[in-house]
């Protein structure tokens, strides 16, 4: 096992459960392993290696960038998703990146099903999507959207899951 994939294993487990408890990814884990990363790649591969790192820090921050814009997901999520592409660079950053969406998929399913609120949201989802084909202006279609009985959850948790399955799958 490459010293990457130790940081990245404990990384991503510390901010999953950081993510469970307290609805926080720390800045004072993902600094730490974006510094060992970043320097781990840089000894092992050289200019290659910190290039890469780079590359996929961006490449698994950018994918990120929308969701956090529309303030689907917090400051947190992108950053870790960023560490992970340092981490491992930017093919696998995009393959977690899939798989995260996966496990998100799932687990918003899996609350909707327990939460019974299925219908309500598909729904909504409707709405919107009819508003969006029929050029109703941006305000409308999130006002639908963002709906108070809405379910969140940490998405750390599908990072946490995509991160794992990417890694142990590829």
């Amino acid at each position: 096992m490459k010293p990457t994939d130790v940081i990245l294993l404990v990384t991503v487990i510390i901010c999953l459960v950081t993510d469970l408890k307290e609805q926080k990814i720390y800045n004072k884990v993902l600094l730490p392993a974006l510094l060992l990363g970043l320097a781990a790649n840089t000894l092992g591969q050289g200019l290659s290696g910190l290039a890469a790192s780079i590359l996929g820090l961006l490449a698994g921050m950018g994918l990120l960038l929308i969701p956090f814009m529309m303030g689907g997901i917090g400051a947190g999520d992108v950053k870790l998703l960023g560490v992970i592409g340092l981490l491992k660079g930017p093919a696998f950053v995009f393959q977690a990146f899939l798989m995260t969406a996966l496990a998100g998929g799932i687990i918003a399913l899996v609350l909707l099903a327990h939460k019974k609120a299925m219908g309500e949201t598909f729904r909504r989802l409707g709405t919107a999507l009819m508003s969006l084909l029929l050029m109703i202006p941006r305000g409308a279609v999130l006002e639908t959207l963002q709906h108070p009985r809405a379910i969140a959850f940490p998405y750390g948790i599908a990072i946490s899951a995509g991160t794992f399955l990417a890694y142990f799958m590829g």
